[in-house]
């Protein structure tokens, strides 16, 4: 894909918050808004912000659109959107699930082996979608904080979707060239002074950071500084609504 003289390409990876689930508007979502926020700015360079973003995707299968689709716009930043369920494998689509539960005993320990290979990631993170939507208004997010370790553990510490996707983030920044932000952006189900996802922002900062070429910034307190209840920024709890949009491209 082309890029015009004088334009500054900005790839913006994420799940159904990037996506735009919940919002009528297109030109709401926060990749639109935050296009016309950079171009109104009167600088010399167009920006021209792409979503990428694919309802249920976890860290690394945004990671491997990437590869895949991304790095065919020659991005100059990129911006991934964090969303409390990246942490589950089950972001696949319950693909692995599913295949485990089809193995008799003795291979279903050479699935999640396997689950190392390169070619197993990059044939399920590739084709799977899953979306949470429907699990996240009759549900509570609470489980998500401790599923992460779980299945680390069940597929013998090869490594968990933040993990995995950001360290291919900073190998794919490095060969580009590029800078690369991991906003982690918070749930809406209540209070942020009772936010009950602390501790799993505090987990995921810690597998991220430390990583070059690779930022994370934690919205959470910023969102909490905003005269706006969690509440009213969201119609389910978790997908932010036009005005959480609107925020959230300032904050970005």
């Amino acid at each position: 894909v082309v890029k015009p003289e004088g334009c500054f390409r900005i790839v913006v990876l994420g799940d159904s918050i990037t996506a735009g689930v919940g919002v009528e508007d297109p030109e709401a979502v926060f990749t639109r808004r935050l296009e016309r926020l950079f171009n109104a700015a009167g600088e010399s360079v167009s920006v021209e912000v792409i979503n990428l973003g694919v309802g249920g995707y976890h860290t690394l299968q945004e990671a491997e659109t990437l590869r895949v689709t991304g790095l065919q716009y020659q991005p100059d930043h990129v911006v991934v959107a964090f969303c409390v369920n990246d942490i589950a494998w089950d972001a696949d689509g319950q693909v692995l699930e599913e295949l485990y539960s089809r193995l008799p005993p003795g291979q279903q320990s050479v699935l999640l082996r396997e689950w190392r290979s390169t070619d197993w990631v990059s044939s399920l993170v590739s084709k799977s979608r899953f979306c949470f939507f429907v699990y996240h208004r009759s549900g509570s997010l609470e489980p998500f904080l401790d599923l992460e370790w779980r299945r680390e553990f069940r597929s013998g510490n090869v490594g968990t979707p933040v993990r995995l996707g950001v360290k291919r983030l900073e190998s794919m920044a490095k060969a580009g060239g590029f800078e690369c932000h991991l906003f982690l952006v918070p749930a809406f189900d209540r209070h942020f002074g009772a936010y009950a996802h602390a501790d799993l922002h505090a987990r995921v900062r810690d597998q991220a950071t430390g990583h070059a070429g690779v930022t994370v910034v934690d919205l959470l307190e910023d969102f909490g500084d905003q005269e706006v209840a969690a509440v009213d920024l969201s119609h389910d709890g978790l997908h932010p609504n036009a005005k959480g949009h609107e925020i959230l491209a300032g904050l970005v």
